[in-house]
């Protein structure tokens, strides 16, 4: 039979060496061959180093990369391979690493990656705020607060109920301990984060849109869907499959059953991970912040974090309170008046 070439165009969420805000990095790939050695996974191992995983065994394997980080050392083991570069890459920068692998005689796969320079300077973040409600023009966000001096590269947000549309990557960013991150879960007007792709990304080119604070970071999810519910829960990861920094798990009163498996899980993941107190439940027994949470919420009455209960874990029902009406602070303190109803 004689050889067939197919050329196949990946679409493949840039994790590696750290990752993008919500951008993809197109692989263009051609293989010739009847069996195709095909690409099942990456995982970023250091500044100088990734793993890819292979569906077969691989015999031979060519890497080279531009900007150029030398002649990388390659490491087979079954259909896995880890390339090791001599120089590490810079944390955010942009890198393609190009590359064929070879399985017997004919069959080869020629790849393209799109990744960011791998971030090892992760700053300490902590949820800060969180509005679950949408009235135009105020729109749903989550607050952060760095508790270091660090690098946003790579830093992943997920809303649980919203799956894969509820992933956020910011991109690299340098910022200082005690900074305000305010991520807006939906764009509103065009204007809004009309700069945030600057490579001069500083706290101000974000300052264009409604709540947003000049002595602050201010991020958009290009959407305008809504991501958050009332009943959800949210999680902060170093990396998208990297260590959980923090969470919350937010229920509209007390509810006796998660709407989904996956918001179950999620809640779950947070008290297995020493996020959240393994007691702090509703009276029905379901993972939340306030006994009333979020059901009390508005798009001008927000959760915040007790301020001063910041390094605390885990976290526990007393550390959120309903901020009191009118008195949301993206990018800024944390107000200490509670609503009562």
């Amino acid at each position: 039979m004689s050889k067939k070439k197919i050329i196949i165009l990946i679409s493949i969420l840039t994790l590696l060496f750290s990752a993008c805000p919500l951008e993809e990095g197109i692989s263009a790939i051609t293989c010739e061959a009847e069996e195709i050695p095909a690409i099942e996974a990456f995982h970023v191992l250091s500044k100088n180093s990734i793993k890819i995983k292979f569906t077969g065994t691989v015999n031979e394997v060519e890497i080279v990369s531009e900007p150029d980080l030398g002649f990388p050392e390659i490491v087979k083991s079954g259909t896995e391979v880890e390339v090791i570069f001599p120089q590490n890459t810079e944390v955010g920068k942009k890198y393609i690493i190009s590359g064929s692998a070879r399985a017997g005689k004919v069959s080869t796969l020629d790849f393209e990656l799109n990744i960011l320079g791998f971030n090892d300077r992760v700053p300490g973040l902590f949820i800060n705020e969180i509005r679950t409600d949408y009235s135009k023009p105020k729109a749903e966000f989550i607050e952060f607060r760095s508790l270091s001096d660090g690098n946003l590269s790579g830093v992943t947000v997920e809303i649980a109920s919203a799956e894969e549309e509820g992933i956020y990557i910011f991109p690299p960013v340098e910022i200082q301990k005690g900074d305000y991150i305010t991520l807006h879960l939906r764009k509103l007007t065009e204007t809004e984060g009309a700069l945030i792709e600057d490579d001069l990304l500083s706290k101000t080119s974000g300052y264009c849109g409604t709540d947003t604070n000049e002595n602050a970071w201010d991020f958009w999810v290009e959407t305008d869907k809504k991501l958050l519910r009332k009943s959800d829960v949210i999680i902060l990861y170093e990396t998208k499959e990297g260590k959980i920094i923090d969470g919350a798990v937010m229920t509209e009163g007390n509810i006796s059953q998660w709407k989904s498996e996956i918001l179950a899980n999620k809640a779950l993941c947070l008290v297995n991970s020493g996020i959240w107190g393994p007691d702090e439940k509703n009276q029905n027994g379901i993972y939340t912040t306030t006994e009333e949470g979020s059901n009390l919420t508005t798009t001008t009455r927000t959760l915040g974090l007790v301020p001063g209960l910041e390094t605390i874990l885990p976290r526990t029902k007393e550390m959120w309170q309903v901020c009191d009406t009118g008195d949301a602070s993206p990018g800024s303190e944390n107000s200490t008046s509670v609503y009562e109803q």
